[in-house]
């Protein structure tokens, strides 16, 4: 019996750099003078000792043309573990986040059947960890409206909503076969959202 993993990926404002409030537009934007988010480095260490979590990297609704070097420089300043050449920037795009997401979870050699990309046979949950979690669960339901080959993914998709609030609430808009939803308050929950994705892995 093939022994199942966690295949997870990182926002990068919110899990890793903490975002200034709403009116803050040029720190926002720019993402500069930006602190780290308390308990991330460690709670991505974490991460990266799971021997079935397999940390595929950032994908961030960033640009690559404004702000690549801003993040890498964070990545470097605040002891992120995790490569810079492993962060995919998606340019204010959930669903482009998404997409990138999956087709790098289904590898560079895609297994297509019956028009569906086949989730590779090892991999147990598809973890997404993003503060962005309204924009993820609508991400989520065009995708299984718009493109439905993504649905073997998706039927194994978890995101884990850092920072959620009324989190009791937002479980409950879980959508079978599309988005299942864990939250977590910050990195202290870390723990306690891994052993609730393992629970899924069947």
């Amino acid at each position: 019996m093939v022994e199942r993993i966690m295949v997870v990926a990182l926002d990068m404002d919110g899990p890793v750099v903490d975002l200034p409030p709403s009116h803050d537009v040029v720190r926002r934007s720019f993402k500069i003078w930006l602190p780290a988010t308390k308990g991330a480095a460690e709670g991505i260490q974490y991460l990266t000792e799971q021997p079935d979590v397999d940390l595929l990297g950032i994908f961030t609704k960033r640009s690559r043309l404004i702000t690549q070097r801003q993040t890498e420089k964070q990545l470097e300043r605040f002891a992120i573990p995790v490569p810079v050449e492993k962060v995919v920037y998606t340019a204010n795009s959930s669903v482009r986040k998404l997409k990138a997401f999956y087709l790098a979870v289904a590898g560079p050699e895609i297994e297509v059947f019956k028009g569906k990309i086949v989730c590779p046979e090892n991999v147990g949950q598809i973890v997404l960890y993003d503060d962005s979690y309204r924009s993820i669960i609508e991400a989520s339901k065009k995708l299984a409206r718009e493109e439905p080959h993504f649905s073997l993914l998706q039927k194994v998709f978890t995101l884990v909503a850092f920072n959620s609030r009324q989190p009791e609430k937002l479980k409950r808009e879980s959508i079978p076969g599309v988005v299942h939803i864990v939250t977590m308050q910050d990195w202290t929950e870390n723990e306690i959202a891994l052993t609730n994705v393992r629970k899924r892995i069947r």
